[in-house]
């Protein structure tokens, strides 16, 4: 016994399933994009600035570019960004070398050291990356969406 089913439209169906892959590439590479800016824009603003100087030099120098078509990467180009987010303990060294004193005035025996108080962990990237992920999850279900419109 033989069966013959017809399915009307099945070529404009081929058609359009063989058009998914670019247009879901295309898709995906724009939400990877738009995500790289939401991370990289909520970093900048989580960014410790130096209020007293008018600072800003870290959120500054955040930048935000696509390495890949699916990937991309946000950095933190000051020197010191790293001991900013993951912090640093207290040690000896040239802190406050002038005045030849601790932080709580008493003379120092050789002014030359002194004790930095260390970095607290200021996790401002984690933090960036936290806040935005429901706008990422956003971006990417309107992948889905746009990706069943374009082919249907």
């Amino acid at each position: 016994m033989q069966v013959k089913i017809h399915v009307e439209g099945l070529d404009r169906i081929k058609k359009l399933l063989q058009q998914a892959p670019s247009v879901t590439a295309n898709e995906l590479s724009r939400a990877v994009e738009r995500s790289v800016e939401t991370i990289g824009g909520k970093a900048r603003r989580e960014a410790p600035w130096n209020k007293q100087s008018g600072g800003g030099t870290l959120a500054q120098s955040i930048k935000m570019r696509m390495i890949g078509r699916f990937s991309g990467e946000i950095t933190a180009h000051a020197p010191y960004s790293v001991f900013v987010h993951e912090g640093t303990r207290p040690s000896t060294g040239r802190f406050v070398p002038g005045l030849g004193k601790d932080k709580k005035g008493r003379r120092l025996i050789n002014p030359r050291l002194g004790m930095h108080p260390g970095q607290k962990v200021n996790p401002f990237m984690l933090r960036a990356v936290e806040k935005s992920k429901d706008a990422i999850n956003k971006a990417f279900d309107k992948v889905i969406q746009n990706v069943i419109k374009r082919i249907t």
